[in-house]
């Protein structure tokens, strides 16, 4: 029966069912897509893509920085499919993914980006307990001294950090020099 739908009726299903649960994995839009061959192909447009991106990350930012271009269904679906796999990575804590300089650019971006939506996003998919580990257990690889090197993994992890940072973590004491906590120095 929902074969005979409209394309459009059916585009205006899958963006319900999103915003039905629009944090997180695209659980209701992939189980509509898997009734059959004809609904997923309907669904699979760039256009379709570029809606459900606009309903859950923020788009206005880039649409300011980039121009209209930014705005093409084919980038913003392309935008969706990426900070998907972004948000993955972070849910599973994965913090010793060869893609890890990939995932910090994508977030650093979608952190600086947010105008509300991106950082739910990053928040539900544990980003706060994800960066924290980072910087506790791998900051301090390939240092020299204790401190941490000097390359682009190390400079996001503390950008991400800090813009990660509430004024909780610095009252309940979360932040108990991680540093020295890691590598002691000897005196």
């Amino acid at each position: 029966m929902l074969c005979n739908f409209p394309r459009e009726i059916l585009e205006h299903v899958a963006l319900e069912l999103v915003m039905i649960d629009p944090v997180g994995p695209l659980t209701n839009l992939a189980n509509l897509k898997s009734t059959c061959k004809h609904i997923n192909n309907a669904l699979s447009s760039n256009v379709v893509k570029a809606r459900i991106f606009c309903a859950t990350f923020d788009s206005s930012a880039c649409l300011r920085r980039l121009g209209p271009r930014a705005h093409r269904p084919k980038n913003l679906a392309e935008q969706l499919l990426v900070n998907h796999k972004v948000l993955a990575t972070i849910h599973r804590g994965d913090i010793f993914t060869p893609a890890i300089e990939q995932v910090f650019w994508r977030t650093f971006l979608m952190l600086l980006e947010s105008d509300g939506k991106n950082r739910i996003q990053l928040m539900a998919a544990g980003l706060d307990d994800f960066i924290e580990r980072f910087v506790h257990q791998r900051l301090l690889e390939d240092s020299e001294l204790g401190w941490p090197a000097d390359n682009t993994v190390n400079s996001l992890a503390l950008w991400i950090f800090s813009m990660t940072l509430t004024e909780g973590a610095f009252i309940s004491g979360v932040l108990l020099h991680p540093l020295s906590q890691s590598n002691p120095q000897k005196n």
